[in-house]
């Protein structure tokens, strides 16, 4: 059983560690991951060495390699997790560990307290990778993953006590025991469950990456057109919705930038528009790109009914920033005393109208939409996203 655990965390590290650097490089930890279960085999493969070795040769190297592999697997998380931290303190209990393991190994022989320190450093550095994993974890990967760290402390904490009593000080690690065969049994398992844990938490950060580019503009990260709009048709269809507002947002004389400064340094200035209206926007706010340097947002309840303030403070907001350009922008609001089904076209083609005006009346500033607007034939703008003058 250790044996196949122990070819399987080299299968698995060895997957980790050979995936190409772009991975790498979107997925932190996943080289301090592979690095631990390449280490966690490797001590399995000198624990066999028992066989061929004296004992104390043996297994002082497998338990200094499945000690720090636990180590490292726990920086690997906490580096998954955004939250780095130097991992100091494992590695001197881990030190502490193997130098009374090291004294009653060679000078005092007591298999019982060997069993108790070891048990007990992997308990201690499993509860804290599951204390880590439940507070910064997102997704059922990392809840799987502390529920296989839980179940390995309490393997680890009840060997280390019963060893008290059903083992004697002269044994070693592969004798012949019940105790000791379920707990290698268990510990194997474990160590198996955790190598696949990781690879679940790897390809669940790619599916989110994935699912994040399929629905944000990969130059401002907002929302995609398509995205954006999915999102304002269900606030409108929810028969119980609270007020909501659309904004339509131009920048005035974009062109110039493009022309006088090239198309990089305009992609720069949408990138950094795009930042500075999700800071100026209140929580819940959807904010999407829907064409070329034109964007739109979706405000809802409360938000949408100081929509004014909102546009107000946005426009400000990018006025402050000194991009070289402002922005102008309509508003119209779809209330619920409103059809109960207003349509979300007509609810953009008011708020593009009251964009031109915006524009037509001196840019840099917002315009609403009026009720007597609401019958208006189609701005002629609306038909599809395109520079405003």
């Amino acid at each position: 059983m250790s044996t196949m655990a122990g070819l399987m965390s080299l299968v698995i590290g060895a997957l980790l560690l050979g995936l190409p650097g772009r991975y790498a490089a979107r997925i932190p930890g996943l080289r301090a991951w592979g690095c631990a279960l390449l280490m966690y085999a490797l001590g399995t493969a000198s624990y066999l060495l028992n066989h061929v070795l004296p004992t104390g040769l043996a297994t002082m190297p497998g338990n200094a390699l499945v000690m720090f592999g636990f180590a490292l697997l726990m920086a690997g998380s906490r580096r998954f997790l955004g939250c780095p931290k130097a991992p100091g303190p494992m590695l001197w209990l881990c030190c502490i560990s193997l130098g009374v393991i090291a004294f009653f190994q060679f000078v005092v022989p007591d298999y019982r307290v060997r069993i108790s320190v070891f048990t007990g450093t992997l308990a201690f550095i499993a509860l804290a990778h599951l204390r880590l994993l439940l507070r910064h974890g997102q997704g059922w990967a990392s809840r799987f993953m502390a529920g296989v760290l839980g179940c390995l402390s309490l393997v680890m904490g009840v060997r280390g006590v019963l060893t008290w009593w059903v083992d004697r000080p002269d044994m070693h690690i592969y004798m012949p025991s019940s105790v000791q065969g379920a707990y290698v049994a268990s510990y194997a398992f474990a160590v198996l469950l955790l190598g696949v844990g990781v690879l679940f938490m790897a390809t669940e950060r790619v599916r989110v990456e994935f699912e994040h580019m399929a629905t944000h503009d990969g130059l401002t990260h907002a929302l995609t057109r398509r995205s954006w709009m999915s999102r304002a048709e269900a606030a409108l269809a929810d028969p119980g919705r609270p007020l909501v507002a659309v904004l339509m947002l131009d920048l005035d004389h974009f062109k110039r930038i493009n022309d006088a400064q090239g198309h990089q340094a305009g992609d720069r200035v949408l990138a950094t528009l795009a930042r500075v209206m999700a800071d100026a926007l209140p929580p819940g706010a959807a904010l999407g790109r829907y064409g070329g340097e034109e964007f739109v947002i979706l405000l809802e309840g409360h938000a949408a009914a100081q929509a004014l303030e909102v546009a107000e403070r946005l426009r400000q907001a990018v006025q402050a920033r000194a991009l070289g350009c402002t922005v102008s922008i309509g508003l119209a609001l779809a209330g619920p005393t409103q059809s109960p089904q207003t349509p979300l076209d007509a609810l953009i083609q008011r708020a593009d109208r009251a964009l031109y005006r915006a524009k037509g009346q001196g840019r840099n500033q917002v315009q609403q939409a009026g009720p007597a607007e609401r019958d208006a034939a189609p701005s002629p703008l609306q038909a599809a996203p395109q520079s405003r003058p």
